[in-house]
């Protein structure tokens, strides 16, 4: 009884591992008037760029983390780029080289930019539904 209890936990435990992805996803919301010509995502050691973003879609990105060299700590940088401007936003942080345990959901308004956080726990949660 007891080994088949140590057995499950060990299987659930590889499970949840294996499934993991080792990096953040990022769902870009753009709710502004604005077409933006370009959004860039960026740490210091990764870029994820989009193109073109136009009123209200929405899009996800990913930001790897599984070959980074970088193991010291740093944060996430949103540009938007709307012809010659440039609007930028600093968000979330990392540690160690190592992805937060949150996904970001980030809503672009006209005179706003809202960031979220949604726990990883949930994504594994609506996983098992």
């Amino acid at each position: 009884m007891i080994k088949t209890k140590y057995l499950m936990l060990l299987i659930l435990f590889i499970s949840v591992c294996t499934s993991c992805q080792h990096g953040v996803n990022i769902v870009l919301e753009n709710k502004s008037d604005t077409v933006f010509d370009s959004v860039l995502i960026q740490t210091d050691f990764n870029k994820v760029k989009l193109e073109k973003i136009r009123k209200n879609e929405s899009h996800t990105l990913f930001v790897n983390f599984k070959n980074s060299k970088h193991k010291g700590d740093g944060i996430f940088i949103l540009q938007m780029f709307e012809n010659d401007k440039v609007k930028s936003q600093q968000f979330g942080y990392y540690s160690n080289g190592i992805p937060p345990s949150d996904d970001f959901i980030i809503k672009i308004y006209n005179d706003t930019i809202i960031i979220n956080r949604k726990h990883i726990e949930e994504k594994l949660i609506k996983k098992r539904k």
